[in-house]
């Protein structure tokens, strides 16, 4: 993974929580009776989201006292979002491997899996798509706007405070209009005035950093030629952006993230681990990443 600092949350500066089986201790206790779960033969779709949905409510309570952008969540798509996220954290615990992760990485990824799709809205295009062209980087945003609820303001300055509302106008404000979908697609040319306000406010190596960054190139790159990204990097803005570090963590979230939709198919780690790390390796070589 990058290389951290012993702590890569500077408490002094943030009040934000960090340790997130301690604040999520119901989520943490549930996760294994889903893994555990045995699906009936020939459950369909529908019936599967049922079966989620029950498994959720009890952690509803839990998850909104921390995120409490998580009761907006719940009434997009009919709860699709949230399934999704549940799904990937049960595929995130049992990633191959995850336990043997350092405590510093386990905690960003499941933080991750919490936090990459919160500002995903349900369906607004006219092609009546449920997908969220934009939702990287309005999920970037909510997270500042989630970093900012859990400030100690007596902490932090004012002038840090104005860095972060900037931070989240420039996410907010950085998309191009698509006349064919009639919704927003990101702008990546507004990248480097992201990740330049960001750096004033957090070094690369804090876990909130990455994951802000995970969270906006999230869907930039493509893996699947039929699953084109909306808006992909080009390859001077990989050199840019990506490391081999990054390009790990980011191997682990798009295995679980596909991982997730799997539940009810025959599908085995090895093919879609083999897939994101073999496409990742392919753009460190291409490009010379280190």
């Amino acid at each position: 993974m990058e290389e951290k600092k012993a702590s890569s949350l500077p408490d002094a500066v943030f009040g934000a929580p960090k340790d997130f089986a301690a604040l999520f201790p119901a989520v943490i206790k549930a996760m294994p009776q889903f893994s555990a779960q045995t699906l009936p033969a020939g459950v369909t779709k529908s019936q599967f989201n049922r079966l989620t949905n029950a498994f959720m409510d009890p952690l509803h309570p839990e998850i909104e006292r921390t995120i409490p952008r998580w009761k907006w969540l719940r009434r997009q798509n009919f709860q699709a979002t949230c399934r999704h996220v549940i799904r990937m954290a049960d595929c995130m615990v049992r990633f191959p491997g995850f336990g043997e992760l350092g405590a510093e990485d386990r905690n960003l990824l499941m933080w991750y899996v919490f936090l990459h799709d919160l500002g995903k809205r349900g369906s607004k295009s006219k092609r009546k798509d449920p997908r969220d062209p934009f939702h990287p980087f309005g999920s970037a945003a909510a997270i500042v706007e989630l970093l900012m609820f859990w400030f100690d303001t007596e902490k932090l300055s004012p002038e840090k405070h104005k860095i972060l509302l900037t931070l989240k106008s420039a996410i907010e404000t950085a998309f191009v209009w698509n006349k064919d979908w009639g919704i927003e697609f990101p702008d990546n040319s507004k990248l480097p005035t992201i990740f330049s306000l960001l750096r004033q406010v957090l070094p690369d190596d804090n876990m909130w950093s990455i994951m802000i960054r995970l969270t906006l190139l999230h869907q930039g790159v493509t893996v699947k030629p039929s699953a084109p990204a909306f808006s992909p990097l080009t390859d001077a803005e990989m050199r840019l952006y990506l490391t081999k570090g990054f390009l790990r963590y980011k191997t682990i979230c798009d295995t679980c993230d596909e991982m997730s939709y799997k539940h009810l198919q025959p599908a085995t780690w090895k093919a879609y681990i083999d897939m994101y790390s073999t496409a990742h390796a392919k753009i460190v070589a291409r490009l010379g990443l280190c």
